[in-house]
Protein backbone atom coordinates (compact mmCIF):
# COMPACT_ATOMS: atom_id res chain seq x y z
CA UNK A 1 0.00 0.00 0.00
CA UNK A 2 2.65 2.09 0.49
CA UNK A 3 4.83 1.73 -2.01
CA UNK A 4 2.36 2.23 -4.33
CA UNK A 5 1.24 6.03 -2.99
CA UNK A 6 4.89 6.55 -3.14
CA UNK A 7 4.73 5.56 -6.74
CA UNK A 8 1.28 7.91 -7.40
CA UNK A 9 3.33 10.39 -5.85
CA UNK A 10 6.35 9.86 -7.73
CA UNK A 11 4.35 10.02 -11.20
CA UNK A 12 2.61 13.50 -9.86
CA UNK A 13 5.85 15.26 -9.27
CA UNK A 14 7.58 13.99 -12.74
CA UNK A 15 4.26 15.34 -14.25
CA UNK A 16 4.56 18.43 -12.66
CA UNK A 17 8.39 19.22 -13.07
CA UNK A 18 7.61 18.18 -16.82
CA UNK A 19 4.85 20.61 -16.87
CA UNK A 20 6.82 23.41 -15.02
CA UNK A 21 9.95 23.05 -17.45
CA UNK A 22 7.94 22.71 -20.57
CA UNK A 23 8.26 25.87 -23.23
CA UNK A 24 4.70 27.41 -22.94
CA UNK A 25 3.37 27.45 -26.69
CA UNK A 26 2.61 31.42 -26.61
CA UNK A 27 2.59 31.52 -30.52
CA UNK A 28 4.65 34.21 -32.90
CA UNK A 29 7.16 36.62 -31.13
CA UNK A 30 5.48 39.96 -30.27
CA UNK A 31 4.92 42.31 -33.73
CA UNK A 32 3.25 45.26 -34.28
CA UNK A 33 4.64 48.93 -35.03
CA UNK A 34 7.58 49.46 -34.19
CA UNK A 35 7.13 53.39 -32.49
CA UNK A 36 10.65 54.11 -31.15
CA UNK A 37 13.33 51.66 -28.72
CA UNK A 38 12.46 53.48 -25.54
CA UNK A 39 9.39 54.68 -23.55
CA UNK A 40 10.44 58.60 -24.40
CA UNK A 41 10.27 57.67 -28.09
CA UNK A 42 7.09 55.73 -28.13
CA UNK A 43 5.31 58.49 -26.21
CA UNK A 44 6.56 61.29 -28.16
CA UNK A 45 5.44 59.62 -31.13
CA UNK A 46 1.91 58.41 -29.98
CA UNK A 47 1.13 61.99 -28.02
CA UNK A 48 1.75 63.34 -31.75
CA UNK A 49 -0.74 61.07 -33.10
CA UNK A 50 -3.01 61.76 -30.33
CA UNK A 51 -2.45 65.58 -30.84
CA UNK A 52 -3.52 65.43 -34.38
CA UNK A 53 -6.71 63.01 -34.08
CA UNK A 54 -7.79 65.56 -31.43
CA UNK A 55 -7.71 68.93 -33.47
CA UNK A 56 -10.09 67.15 -36.20
CA UNK A 57 -12.40 65.29 -33.69
CA UNK A 58 -13.79 64.99 -30.46
CA UNK A 59 -12.62 61.77 -29.74
CA UNK A 60 -9.59 59.88 -30.28
CA UNK A 61 -7.21 56.65 -29.48
CA UNK A 62 -3.70 55.39 -29.71
CA UNK A 63 -2.83 51.65 -30.32
CA UNK A 64 0.18 50.39 -28.16
CA UNK A 65 1.93 47.57 -29.61
CA UNK A 66 3.31 44.35 -28.69
CA UNK A 67 6.61 45.88 -29.85
CA UNK A 68 5.86 49.08 -27.84
CA UNK A 69 4.54 47.35 -24.67
CA UNK A 70 7.93 45.04 -25.08
CA UNK A 71 9.47 47.83 -24.85
CA UNK A 72 8.06 49.64 -22.04
CA UNK A 73 8.27 46.33 -19.72
CA UNK A 74 11.79 45.91 -20.35
CA UNK A 75 12.64 49.50 -19.71
CA UNK A 76 10.90 49.56 -16.64
CA UNK A 77 11.65 45.77 -15.74
CA UNK A 78 12.64 46.23 -11.84
CA UNK A 79 14.59 43.07 -11.61
CA UNK A 80 16.18 41.97 -14.61
CA UNK A 81 18.12 39.38 -12.88
CA UNK A 82 15.29 37.26 -11.88
CA UNK A 83 12.83 38.12 -14.98
CA UNK A 84 15.11 38.01 -17.74
CA UNK A 85 13.77 39.16 -21.18
CA UNK A 86 10.46 40.03 -20.76
CA UNK A 87 7.53 40.37 -23.28
CA UNK A 88 4.34 41.04 -24.58
CA UNK A 89 1.47 39.64 -26.83
CA UNK A 90 -2.17 39.86 -27.12
CA UNK A 91 -4.13 36.96 -26.37
CA UNK A 92 -7.42 36.58 -26.59
CA UNK A 93 -8.34 39.67 -25.86
CA UNK A 94 -6.33 39.56 -22.63
CA UNK A 95 -2.27 40.79 -22.02
CA UNK A 96 0.39 37.69 -22.05
CA UNK A 97 3.54 39.33 -20.09
CA UNK A 98 6.62 36.24 -19.68
CA UNK A 99 9.92 36.26 -18.75
CA UNK A 100 12.69 33.33 -18.05
CA UNK A 101 12.90 33.33 -14.30
CA UNK A 102 16.16 31.23 -12.94
CA UNK A 103 15.01 28.42 -10.03
CA UNK A 104 18.69 27.06 -8.82
CA UNK A 105 20.71 26.13 -11.60
CA UNK A 106 17.73 26.09 -13.90
CA UNK A 107 15.99 28.51 -15.85
CA UNK A 108 11.88 28.01 -16.41
CA UNK A 109 9.56 30.38 -18.32
CA UNK A 110 6.76 32.49 -16.09
CA UNK A 111 3.82 33.34 -17.82
CA UNK A 112 1.50 35.62 -16.69
CA UNK A 113 -2.01 36.77 -18.15
CA UNK A 114 -3.64 40.26 -17.35
CA UNK A 115 -7.49 41.96 -18.45
CA UNK A 116 -6.96 45.63 -17.92
CA UNK A 117 -9.60 48.55 -17.60
CA UNK A 118 -10.00 51.87 -17.03
CA UNK A 119 -10.53 52.88 -13.24
CA UNK A 120 -10.10 56.03 -11.86
CA UNK A 121 -7.98 56.90 -8.24
CA UNK A 122 -7.10 60.29 -6.46
CA UNK A 123 -4.75 61.53 -9.62
CA UNK A 124 -7.66 60.89 -12.09
CA UNK A 125 -8.42 58.21 -14.70
CA UNK A 126 -5.42 55.31 -14.61
CA UNK A 127 -5.13 52.35 -17.04
CA UNK A 128 -5.57 49.03 -14.04
CA UNK A 129 -4.69 45.90 -14.81
CA UNK A 130 -6.13 42.45 -13.03
CA UNK A 131 -4.58 39.11 -12.87
CA UNK A 132 -6.45 36.13 -14.74
CA UNK A 133 -3.73 33.57 -14.13
CA UNK A 134 -0.42 32.61 -13.98
CA UNK A 135 1.69 29.81 -15.08
CA UNK A 136 5.31 28.32 -14.95
CA UNK A 137 5.91 26.17 -18.19
CA UNK A 138 2.65 25.04 -18.99
CA UNK A 139 1.57 24.42 -14.99
CA UNK A 140 -0.78 26.93 -13.87
CA UNK A 141 -0.23 28.07 -10.35
CA UNK A 142 -2.64 29.05 -7.80
CA UNK A 143 -3.00 32.76 -6.51
CA UNK A 144 -1.38 32.03 -3.17
CA UNK A 145 2.18 30.81 -5.24
CA UNK A 146 2.26 33.72 -7.18
CA UNK A 147 2.38 36.99 -5.28
CA UNK A 148 6.27 37.84 -6.12
CA UNK A 149 6.08 37.00 -9.70
CA UNK A 150 2.83 39.32 -9.93
CA UNK A 151 4.63 42.05 -8.21
CA UNK A 152 7.56 41.97 -10.63
CA UNK A 153 4.72 41.89 -13.73
CA UNK A 154 3.08 44.79 -12.27
CA UNK A 155 6.37 47.06 -11.58
CA UNK A 156 7.74 46.24 -15.11
CA UNK A 157 3.85 46.79 -16.90
CA UNK A 158 2.46 50.12 -15.61
CA UNK A 159 1.41 51.98 -18.54
CA UNK A 160 1.02 55.07 -16.26
CA UNK A 161 4.79 55.05 -16.44
CA UNK A 162 4.19 55.29 -20.73
CA UNK A 163 1.06 58.14 -20.23
CA UNK A 164 3.78 60.25 -18.66
CA UNK A 165 7.26 60.07 -20.35
CA UNK A 166 5.87 62.71 -23.22
CA UNK A 167 4.35 66.11 -22.33
CA UNK A 168 1.56 65.55 -24.63
CA UNK A 169 0.24 62.00 -23.16
CA UNK A 170 0.92 63.70 -19.92
CA UNK A 171 -1.65 66.33 -20.62
CA UNK A 172 -3.86 64.03 -21.89
CA UNK A 173 -3.59 61.71 -19.01
CA UNK A 174 -6.96 63.48 -17.22
CA UNK A 175 -8.73 62.52 -20.16
CA UNK A 176 -8.55 58.72 -20.33
CA UNK A 177 -11.98 57.51 -21.42
CA UNK A 178 -11.51 53.92 -22.29
CA UNK A 179 -9.13 50.76 -22.07
CA UNK A 180 -9.61 48.07 -24.44
CA UNK A 181 -7.21 45.34 -25.77
CA UNK A 182 -7.96 44.07 -28.87
CA UNK A 183 -6.23 43.18 -32.60
CA UNK A 184 -2.79 42.74 -31.26
CA UNK A 185 -2.94 46.05 -28.98
CA UNK A 186 -4.01 47.76 -26.28
CA UNK A 187 -5.90 50.38 -27.42
CA UNK A 188 -6.26 53.95 -25.25
CA UNK A 189 -8.99 56.42 -26.10
CA UNK A 190 -8.97 60.11 -25.04
CA UNK A 191 -11.64 62.78 -25.35
CA UNK A 192 -11.06 66.67 -26.15
CA UNK A 193 -10.96 69.25 -23.27
CA UNK A 194 -15.27 70.06 -22.77
CA UNK A 195 -16.35 67.01 -24.57
CA UNK A 196 -18.36 64.52 -23.14
CA UNK A 197 -17.09 60.54 -22.37
CA UNK A 198 -17.86 58.56 -25.11
CA UNK A 199 -16.47 55.05 -23.92
CA UNK A 200 -17.16 53.47 -27.54
CA UNK A 201 -14.11 55.72 -28.92
CA UNK A 202 -12.31 52.76 -28.39
CA UNK A 203 -14.26 50.71 -31.04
Amino acid sequence: MALGAAAVVLVLLVVLTVQAFAGPDLGPAPGGVDDGENQTSIAVHLGGVLVTELLTAPHAHVDVSEHDLTVVVRQNNPDPARFQDPEVRIRDGLVVIDARTPVGPFTVTAVARMALSRSEDATGPRVSGTFKAVQVGNLGLPDQVTAALQDHVQQAFDLQDLLSASPELSLARSALECVRVVDGVVRLGFHRLGALEDTASCG
